[in-house]
C-alpha cells in the first residue's frame, strides 16, 4: 500500500507475557502509570481490578506517530520513530488529559511476582479521540486534526504553534531516499486555522501543486485551495447543501485525480473540476444512495474510481469484493444522476468488460474499464471515458 501518516493517542490497551512485563520500559505510548500503581498492590499469583482518573497520573496525553514513506523497490521506509522525534512530537502537540477520563485497570501477576497480564480501558463515555487527516507530497506530509472528532471538542490551545495544518518536511538525501532535512524540524506549522472550523479532510493535487482543505463552518461546508509548497490560499469554494432523511449530508472524504475532486458524504457526493477560467467549481452533485436502494446496496469508499470528461462524471465501485467481480456504475451530469446500473466482469475478458454481463441494456455513455485487479483493496477497477 501507499505512503501514510498516523498520529494517535490513548485508546486503551492490553498485553500479556509468559515472563514478566516491565511496565516502566513499556511506559510511553501505552500510558502505563495507572497499571504500575495497581501492580504495587497485587500479590504474586493474584489479579486485581481498579478504576483510576487518568489525570491523576498525566497532564497531557502521549501522542504516537508513524509515517511510511515511499522508496525504491517498494521497501518500507519509516520516519518519526526515533526517541528524539517522538519527544519532539509530544513537546509540540500537548493535549490536556480530560479531568473526567477514568480508566479500568486490570493487573495479574505470576507466581514469581512478575506482571504477566495488564489491560487499561476507558470507563464510561469520556474518551480522547485524536483524528488526524493527512495528504502526502514529495516535499512534505501535510496533516491536521479534527477538533470535533469525539464527544468533547479537542483542546488545541496548548499546541506549540497553535492550531493549523502541519507539515513533516521531506527531501531526498544523497541516496535518493525521502527523509526529514537536517536543517528542518520533524513537524512545522504550515498555515494557521481558526479553531471554530470543523476540519474534515485534506488532499493534494495529482501534480502536488495544490492542497485541498475540506471543512465546515456555521452550518456550511467549504473547500479551500492552497498553493504548494508556500501554502498561499488561492480559492475558497462554498459547497452546496444536500439533504437526505430530513438532515443535511456532510461531505467527509476526498478523492483527487487529474480530472477533478470527488467529495463523499456517505449517501451523496459533490464533484469539483476547473471551469473555463481554471478555477475550481462544483460541476455536479448527487444523491446516489436513492438510486441504489433498489439493489439493497451499501456504499463503500474502498475500490472506487471515477473519471470526468468535462460533461459527465462516471463512478465505479464494487458491491462484492471477491466472489463474482460485480460493480456499480453511476454517471452524473450537470442535472444530477443520469445513469445507474450494475455490471459483471470476467477475469478472462479481453475487452476489459465493456460488453460482459451487463445488467442494464439502455446504455448511452461509452466508458472503458481498465486495470482490473480484484486483489487490490484500493483500486479494483479503473474507469475512463472513450
Amino acid at each position: 500500500s501507499g505512503p501514510y501518516l498516523e498520529i494517535h493517542s490513548f485508546s486503551g490497551m492490553g498485553m500479556s507475557s509468559t515472563g514478566s512485563i516491565d511496565l516502566e520500559e513499556e511506559e510511553g505510548e501505552n500510558m502505563l502509570k495507572p497499571a504500575a500503581a495497581l501492580a504495587e498492590e497485587v500479590p504474586a499469583g493474584e489479579k486485581r481490578t481498579k478504576t483510576y482518573a487518568l489525570a491523576d497520573f498525566y497532564d497531557y496525553y502521549h501522542v504516537n506517530s508513524q509515517i511510511r514513506l515511499p522508496s525504491p523497490n517498494n521497501v518500507v521506509r519509516w520516519a518519526l520513530e526515533s526517541a528524539a522525534e517522538e519527544a519532539f512530537v509530544n513537546d509540540y502537540f500537548k493535549f490536556p488529559v480530560l479531568p473526567d477520563h477514568k480508566v479500568e485497570v486490570k493487573v495479574e501477576k505470576n507466581g514469581m511476582g512478575g506482571v504477566s497480564d495488564v489491560s487499561i480501558n476507558t470507563v464510561g463515555t469520556t474518551d480522547f479521540n485524536l483524528g488526524a487527516v493527512s495528504a502526502f507530497t514529495d516535499h512534505g506530509y501535510y496533516f491536521s486534526f479534527s477538533r470535533f472528532n469525539g464527544m468533547t471538542p479537542l483542546d488545541v490551545s496548548h499546541i506549540k504553534d497553535g492550531y493549523g495544518i502541519y507539515v513533516v518536511p521531506l527531501a531526498e538525501n544523497s541516496s535518493g531516499l525521502l527523509g526529514i532535512p537536517e536543517d528542518r524540524d520533524p513537524v512545522e506549522l504550515a498555515v494557521s486555522l481558526p479553531e471554530e472550523i470543523d476540519l474534515m479532510g485534506l488532499a493534494a493535487a495529482s501534480d502536488q501543486t495544490e492542497l485541498y482543505v475540506l471543512y465546515g463552518l456555521n452550518g456550511t461546508q467549504y473547500l479551500d485551495v492552497y498553493a504548494l509548497p508556500d501554502m498561499t490560499k488561492t480559492q475558497t469554494v462554498e459547497l452546496p447543501k444536500q439533504y437526505r432523511d430530513g438532515g443535511t449530508v456532510q461531505m467527509h472524504d476526498i478523492m483527487v485525480d487529474e480530472t477533478g475532486i470527488l467529495l463523499n458524504g456517505g449517501a451523496c457526493m459533490s464533484f469539483l473540476a476547473p471551469d473555463a477560467d481554471g478555477k475550481l467549481a462544483v460541476q455536479t452533485i448527487g444523491d446516489y444512495q436513492t438510486a441504489l436502494d433498489e439493489y439493497g446496496s451499501f456504499y463503500t469508499w474502498n475500490g472506487l474510481d471515477f473519471s470526468w470528461n468535462g460533461e459527465f462524471l462516471a463512478i465505479t465501485y464494487p458491491y462484492d469484493f471477491y466472489e463474482s467481480c460485480r460493480y456499480y456504475l453511476l454517471i452524473f451530469g450537470a442535472d444530477g444522476l443520469a445513469y445507474t446500473g450494475r455490471l459483471g466482469l470476467s477475469l478472462n475478458d479481453a475487452d476489459n468488460g465493456t460488453d460482459v454481463d451487463r445488467y442494464h441494456y439502455k446504455y448511452d455513455h461509452r466508458v472503458r474499464f481498465d486495470s482490473f485487479n480484484s486483489y487490490d483493496d484500493t483500486n479494483y477497477l479503473s474507469v475512463s471515458w472513450n
